[in-house]
């Protein structure tokens, strides 16, 4: 397109040159020798501006024309280059084709970020599409700032009492120079009655701090096949897993356990029990003691 501009241009601009030397050469020579010696100046005025009515005038308007042809299209094109400079693709919710997720269960959200400008931070905001219901928001740098593509990938903890219903998830990532490019995506939030599940965890430690009781009801669908507890704290951390012959296999099960943690140094802890059906399939409910 720029070339045939160009050569729109250059195409006039012969014509009017080649034009002016044609009518300059046509008033001098018409005049007789007698007349050459007259004044000419009418003359030459009248066909002067005779000149730049018809020819030249017409030629400086396409000329102009294309220049702001020639603009109009780089103007684009640059838009158009500078509009794939940042993008957000492969936006996903949940493991399969449809999206969604189910009360108590982790949510996977995953997405693509490419451009050519340093991410700074990812936040990922979610809230009903109408109504009230469950809400949550999250900054995200490690790993992603100072890079320009990356790939996201968060497992987004659903709370066992989220409202189910239609929600709408917006991720949005922040650059450097403080530019936005964000996506957004509807999904559902249901209740899966054959995940295993379990009741809030019972978490307590006696007064010497050597012995931990714990305690949660279990239930699976598909039958339990393990547990796991995890306790985590600053400077220490430890899992102990359970296989017991009497829980596996089961519906249900009270899981009512002592643990021995006279070598866990003083702090506060986190304690995760993260129960497993014969799918592999997960729930997790957590607790918290301090040891003094």
């Amino acid at each position: 397109m720029i070339i045939v501009i160009i050569s729109m241009a250059n195409a006039d601009m012969i014509t009017v040159t080649a034009m002016t030397i044609m009518t300059t050469t046509t008033i001098i020579m018409d005049m007789s020798p007698s007349k050459r010696m007259k004044p000419i100046t009418n003359t030459i005025m009248n066909n002067i501006i005779k000149f730049f009515k018809e020819y030249l005038l017409p030629a400086a308007c396409r000329y102009i024309t294309c220049i702001v042809l020639l603009f109009i299209g780089l103007g684009v094109l640059y838009s158009c280059n500078s509009g794939n400079d940042t993008a957000i693709t492969d936006l996903k919710v949940g493991t399969d084709s449809d999206p969604k997720g189910f009360a108590g269960i982790a949510m996977p959200v995953t997405a693509k970020v490419k451009g050519d400008k340093d991410i700074k931070e990812i936040e990922l905001a979610i809230s009903p599409k109408s109504g009230s219901g469950w809400n949550f928001s999250q900054r995200y740098r490690d790993g992603l700032a100072g890079q320009k593509s990356a790939d996201f990938k968060e497992a987004i903890p659903i709370p066992m009492d989220a409202k189910v219903g239609d929600y709408h998830l917006k991720i949005k990532v922040i650059y450097a120079d403080l530019t936005e490019v964000e996506s957004t995506v509807d999904f559902n939030i249901s209740v899966d009655s054959s995940i295993p599940l379990a009741s809030k965890l019972e978490v307590g430690i006696n007064a010497d701090g050597t012995d931990l009781h714990l305690e949660s009801q279990l239930s699976a669908a598909k039958t339990i096949k393990s547990v796991t507890i995890s306790i985590i704290g600053d400077s220490w951390s430890k899992e102990y897993p359970f296989e017991k012959a009497s829980m596996v296999g089961k519906l249900e099960y009270n899981f009512h356990e002592h643990l021995k943690v006279a070598d866990v140094p003083k702090g506060r802890y986190e304690v995760v029990l993260q129960v497993k059906d014969q799918q592999d399939r997960t729930f997790e409910t957590r607790g918290s003691f301090e040891k003094k």
